[in-house]
């Protein structure tokens, strides 16, 4: 099977999940550098990871962290690595550890060191103070109810959800608000997965051969899954 061929079934190929799309489209991206590489005997191209950027970026899936305040996170300043580095000051601080040692070990200032201290003496947060300017256009409750909604459809893309949910905003504010709360992009998943698949797999041309024999009957597989998934 040549080259060609190859672009005229990738051409032919329909699949109407995303996230099929994108697993799809980095199969037959890796079986076409196998067969350049090991057969033709020509120079590789970028890694499969590449060609994902083109077929839906915006797919999220929720990720395995499992937090009573997930879906809190209403700001950069708020989001849950922040506050953990502020307390890990407050908890170096009253474990005894100078300040300046706490600012070389957190990597912060110390004025920004005695900024929190003073705020959790005083007031007992480590959360950033709301500002005035426009309200949120996502509330705690909205984001908390589309955590929910991303959980129970994993795969679906920040556009439908905000079109599922009716929310009044850009889906960029919706995907932003996901990597806020440590919510991973699908994309990015299947990303490292093929990088990694790739590395290992290219050094052993035997089973790339075998890839490259078993081409036919792989796609009639995906093909005949539908929305649904197959091995591979």
């Amino acid at each position: 099977m040549d080259s060609t061929r190859l672009r005229q079934i990738r051409g032919r190929l329909r699949t109407p999940s995303n996230s099929s799309r994108a697993v799809l489209s980095c199969f037959i991206h890796f079986i076409h550098e196998t067969y350049r590489v090991y057969v033709l005997q020509e120079q590789p191209l970028p890694p499969p990871c590449l060609l994902l950027c083109e077929v839906d970026e915006n797919v999220v899936c929720p990720s395995t962290v499992d937090s009573p305040t997930l879906g809190m996170a209403t700001s950069r300043a708020n989001a849950p690595s922040v506050i953990a580095d502020r307390g890990r000051i407050i908890g170096m601080w009253e474990n005894g550890t100078p300040v300046s040692i706490i600012a070389e070990q957190t990597g912060f200032a110390q004025s920004t060191v005695y900024r929190w201290i003073e705020r959790w003496q005083t007031e007992g947060s480590l959360e950033t103070r709301p500002r005035s300017g426009r309200p949120r256009v996502l509330t705690g409750e909205v984001q908390e109810h589309l955590v929910r909604a991303t959980q129970e459809t994993p795969f679906m893309s920040s556009v439908q959800l905000t079109r599922h949910l009716e929310l009044r905003c850009h889906p960029r504010t919706v995907r932003r608000t996901l990597h806020l709360n440590r919510q991973v992009t699908s994309v990015q998943a299947v990303e490292r997965t093929a990088r990694e698949e790739w590395e290992g797999v290219r050094r052993r041309p035997r089973i790339c051969l075998n890839l490259v024999e078993s081409i036919p009957s792989r796609l009639e597989d995906i093909v005949k899954a539908g929305d649904g998934w197959t091995s591979y």
